[in-house]
């Protein structure tokens, strides 16, 4: 069977497939291995339809008989893994029916479809996911990071939804730098994602990272005022702990944070004349 490569190592197949053009992948169906992998990427034509949406390609490929639906890529990503990542609710629907595709195969980094989907932001996605009950929703990247904490760093309200639906789902997961799904959130002001984390009750709210640092030593320090509100309405926190030798009132001073400021101290726990290591005031 002729290779019909190109300089970049794909095939025609592989650049139609990519493309879109039905009519071109059939013909090229009756005389290109669907199976051979361009050099660059170490990709299938089926990967690059995957990628790309070509919901007509796909179900071509797979139907032929001679594709193979959990084909890995030179970075071991899967056509589901593609697909997952860009939202293409179809393809992943004939991967699943045609091509019977593992839904929980790792990459180089250890991140699963359900990772890529839940990063994302496709609810969709995850929700066809979870409800083939053969993924694992804890699953941890090369960085120890679950598709729970991506999707709370990114501040994907409705995957957060569906994956705290899940019983198996641990809430306060830490990855490699000791920090929780909540911390992220907080820290980029998701005010509806820590809502969500801190009404389903597990979530440790005094939690410390790697570095010693809590949820609200990061809110503070990127001004996150909605968030620093419904984390002190907690009653949970010690608002005198000191992140790098300054208490969190010369934290927010520091970056110019005049609303939290104020916020800190009407709480009526912090020290307005407070020092840091430099014997500096909030003033």
């Amino acid at each position: 069977m002729p290779r019909l490569n190109s300089q970049y190592g794909r095939t025609l197949l592989s650049f139609a497939a990519g493309e879109g053009h039905g009519d071109i992948v059939k013909l090229l169906l009756e005389i290109v291995d669907p199976e051979l992998k361009d050099g660059k990427f170490g990709r299938t034509p089926l990967s690059w339809a995957a990628e790309n949406g070509h919901e007509d390609v796909v179900k071509l490929l797979l139907k032929g008989g001679k594709t193979n639906a959990d084909s890995e890529d030179g970075n071991s990503r899967t056509p589901l893994s593609w697909a997952a990542q860009n939202g293409h609710e179809v393809v992943v629907k004939l991967l699943f029916k045609i091509g019977k595709a593992n839904a929980d195969l790792e990459d180089e980094n250890s991140w699963t479809p359900l990772s890529w989907a839940a990063q994302s932001g496709h609810e969709t996605i995850v929700k066809l996911l979870l409800e083939t009950s053969k993924v694992n929703s804890n699953s941890k990247d090369r960085c120890s990071r679950t598709p729970l904490s991506w999707a709370a760093q990114n501040g994907h309200e409705d995957v957060v939804k569906l994956l705290l639906k899940i019983d198996k789902v641990s809430v306060d997961l830490e990855d490699d730098n000791s920090r929780t799904p909540l911390s992220w959130a907080a820290q980029n002001g998701h005010k509806a994602v820590v809502k969500l984390l801190l009404e389903i009750g597990k979530a440790n709210v005094n939690t410390k990272d790697k570095d010693g640092r809590t949820l609200l030593s990061w809110a503070t320090q990127n001004g996150q005022e909605g968030v620093i509100k419904l984390l002190l309405e907690t009653g949970k926190f010690n608002t005198d702990w000191k992140d790098y030798s300054q208490e969190l009132l010369l934290l927010a001073a520091h970056y110019g944070h005049e609303a939290i400021v104020k916020l800190l101290l009407e709480t009526g726990k912090v020290d307005a004349n407070s020092k840091d290591g430099n014997d500096r005031t909030p003033l």
